[in-house]
């Protein structure tokens, strides 16, 4: 779908009620005549990120994440009103870049440690990959995938590259379960541009990765291990409310049903699961593939 870069929804005059729906244009009254609910003339709807070049890029940066990450109800109210697109999805690159830094700091700490990419070779692990003893054109397609996937794992800059491209896959693909609903084009529009505010959770992912490399230099290991559970709890949180927040934004702005909103929450894990297997399986065997044929050349 492609979406404009410039405010989407039409022009400011264009408000939709987000209770009801109703097209709340040349409306007089501060509230909805169809439910009472009170429109969005009021600038409290407006997101701060799209007034960055009249704020500070950082205040109005961190004022978006604490929106879009405690008050995603709030947030859907944006919908009222053209959204500015381009805002959003680069507010949506800054989040999934802060999002991928620790897991690529991570990955090259254990390069480090294990002094070299050879651990990600899975076709020198025997009994690991299925007919791994097999030769030539009769073995398994389980293990051709195998050595073209460690030919492009094992070159250092494609897991972290990998890990990078499946984030930006799953954030910039979650919205669209948005023209999942049978809202408007509009409305589905508007919030489809304002879920890409929904990934601000994943910014805190710094916040364990960062305590959970300090601890691991505490003495005491008893300790350590019961705080590092609590930090990999708080691992699997932060996507949770992640997900949670996407169904509440896009849900509320275009008006959907309990039961469609629960088949929007089925599928945003199974697009998120897709762009991991992009990143960290298709991506690396695409490299690896690409240079087995170059060298298959020399």
């Amino acid at each position: 779908m492609n979406i404009p870069s410039q405010p989407v929804g039409g022009s400011p005059s264009e408000l939709y009620c987000i209770q009801c729906g109703y097209n709340l244009r040349g409306l007089a009254s501060n509230r909805c005549p169809e439910c009472g609910t009170p429109t969005a003339h009021s600038a409290s709807t407006v997101i701060p990120w799209q007034q960055r070049k009249a704020l500070e890029r950082i205040r109005t940066f961190w004022r978006t994440l604490v929106l879009a990450t405690f008050r995603p109800g709030k947030l859907a109210t944006a919908s009222q009103m053209p959204v500015d697109f381009s805002a959003s999805r680069r507010f949506r690159w800054i989040v999934s870049a802060l999002a991928a830094l620790p897991a690529i700091i991570w990955f090259g700490a254990f390069v480090n440690q294990e002094r070299g990419t050879g651990f990600l070779d899975i076709v020198q692990r025997p009994g690991f990959v299925p007919g791994i003893d097999a030769a030539g054109p009769e073995a398994h397609w389980w293990w051709q995938f195998a050595v073209i996937w460690s030919a492009g794992a094992t070159f250092l800059p494609v897991i972290p590259l990998g890990i990078v491209i499946g984030l930006f896959m799953a954030t910039g693909m979650t919205g669209l379960v948005a023209y999942m609903t049978k809202a408007t084009e509009l409305l589905r529009t508007r919030a489809r541009a304002i879920s890409e505010y929904t990934c601000a959770p994943l910014t805190f992912l710094a916040i364990p990765s960062a305590t959970y490399v300090l601890l691991d230099l505490l003495p005491e290991r008893d300790t350590l291990y019961l705080l590092l559970a609590v930090i990999s709890c708080g691992l699997f949180v932060l996507p949770l409310l992640y997900w949670a927040n996407t169904l509440v934004v896009v849900a509320k702005s275009t008006h959907s049903g309990p039961f469609r909103a629960i088949a929007l929450g089925v599928v945003i894990p199974l697009i998120w699961f897709c762009a991991g297997v992009f990143g960290l399986a298709i991506f690396p065997g695409i490299v690896g593939l690409m240079w087995l044929m170059i060298d298959s050349l020399h």
